[in-house]
């Protein structure tokens, strides 16, 4: 029989929503590599076998014991890539299909209680060009963790392609030690003092933002999702960096500020709710261990009518000092002490993420291949509206949105919206925020001008009576 261990508090609350809606795959976290070149598909499985082996997270399922939600480490064995051979179709028609597959693929849920909670596919496009897909379930993974599994993954392969065994340093420990520690550190004391000062920062918020939707919101939790993204300039991208600069701030700090002030100006509502994650690796025994570590801060932004750009990110930069001070609160137990009636038509707290991405870029690199990471459109939402943004030169910014909630015309005007706010800011930081312009002069045209040309022509002859 296989031990059990006591599942991390995010373990815990993911756990509950997969019991709640059972086969969801709201949770699953894909990622598409194209590789080039004479790629051996056995030397590839024994790579993620020295993986899986040396990571005992990805050998993990879960099952509830009187109420407690548990890990489950199984004993190594043999992975299985499942492979589909698509290079006799005609090009178009191939990667039409590729993309198919790469989706559908990526939407299957898991069965955490089964496992495995790792899957992975080829996609053999020819005879040198193949498609990875590795879909993780989150409970067991987060977004630094998948970078680290396939840096492993690769050197594993490049180590066995040349008949070397892979050599990594020795794991300190393992996930089922950390969420033991986090357990024991985060005892009733230090947990009751740290959900009393999230209280006090979250006092008065109004937990559901009001967005103007397309669709009227359906009941139950809604999963589907698409994207829609823009490309900032580098001299928009040279401003941002100087007035984070001069206001002792970040990056971060300046675009968390512009995306607040976007939704107060959507909503109107006093005080913008928004959440967003911190890589919570904090001890040097983290930085290699591939599991969920990642936690959920709530960031609060207070609106009035004079507020302005520049007082706005002062407000963010003194919340987020005083929230990563206080970012080891399990976002789990804030809201079963702030929201204990839940609702599954809406994410409790916040609705909208915004994510900073500064996950360090990979370059994987094999000898004889060649291996860059593919975009695809998942097709799933975890929120009403995600937000990710990252600089390589340019600043980029994507919004992941539900589907059914909105329409990608709507998102893109949002997009639009986000960019004019933005520049408007760096512009004029020192002007109230409801006074930066939203539309563009092309939009305020046909906004303020077309769609207020109403008269109409009607026949003078004719008498009211």
């Amino acid at each position: 029989m296989n031990a059990s261990f006591p599942a991390s508090f995010g373990q815990q609350r993911l756990w509950f929503l997969d019991q709640l809606e059972p086969g969801t795959a709201a949770y699953n976290l894909p990622r598409a590599f194209l590789i080039q070149g004479p790629l051996d598909t056995r030397i590839l499985t024994r790579a993620l076998d020295v993986v899986m082996r040396r990571h005992a997270s990805l050998r993990t399922v879960f099952e509830s014991v009187q109420g407690e939600t548990r890990q489950v480490v199984l004993p190594p064995q043999e992975p299985e890539i499942s492979l589909f051979d698509i290079a006799d179709l005609p090009r178009p028609q191939r990667d039409a299909e590729a993309q198919r597959i790469v989706a559908e693929e990526g939407k299957k849920p898991f069965d955490l209680k089964q496992g495995p909670l790792l899957r992975c596919l080829l996609v053999r496009l020819g005879p040198e060009e193949h498609i990875l897909l590795m879909v993780m379930h989150h409970i067991i993974t987060d977004g630094w963790s998948i970078a680290i599994l396939f840096r492993e993954i690769t050197a594993g392969y490049a180590a066995l392609v040349q008949g070397q065994q892979p050599a990594f340093p020795d794991l300190p420990i393992q996930y089922t030690d950390y969420a033991q520690w986090q357990r024991e550190s985060m005892n009733d004391e230090v947990l009751a003092q740290e959900i009393e000062h999230w209280k006090a920062k979250l006092a008065g918020a109004q937990p559901v933002l009001e967005l103007p939707l397309d669709h009227p919101r359906p009941s139950g939790a809604g999963w589907h999702g698409a994207t829609e993204a823009i490309t900032l300039d580098r001299r928009c991208l040279s401003r941002l960096k100087s007035m984070a600069q001069a206001e002792g701030g970040t990056l971060f700090m300046v675009a968390m500020a512009a995306f607040q002030a976007l939704l107060w100006r959507y909503t109107k509502q006093e005080s913008i709710l928004v959440g967003t994650p911190v890589a919570a690796r904090h001890e040097v025994e983290m930085e290699n261990m591939i599991g969920l570590f990642v936690n959920t801060l709530v960031f609060r932004a207070d609106f009035s009518r004079t507020l302005t750009f520049r007082e706005l990110v002062r407000q963010v930069r003194s919340f987020s000092l005083d929230a990563y001070m206080h970012q080891d609160a399990p976002f789990e137990k804030l809201v079963e002490a702030l929201v204990p009636q839940r609702s599954i038509d809406t994410h409790p707290l916040f609705q909208v993420m915004f994510t900073f991405q500064n996950i360090p870029k990979q370059v994987f690199q094999i000898p004889g291949l060649s291996i860059k990471e593919i975009a695809f459109e998942a097709g799933i939402a975890k929120f009403d509206l995600s937000a990710e943004v990252w600089d390589d030169g340019e600043f980029h910014c994507q919004f992941e949105y539900r589907s059914d909630l909105f329409e990608a015309s709507t998102i893109r005007r949002m997009l639009g919206h986000f960019e004019n706010l933005l520049r408007e800011g760096l512009e004029r930081p020192d002007t109230p925020v409801g006074e930066l312009n939203l539309m563009s002069a092309e939009e305020r045209a046909q906004v303020v001008v077309e769609w207020n040309r109403t008269e109409a022509e009607y026949p003078r002859e004719v008498t009211i009576a």
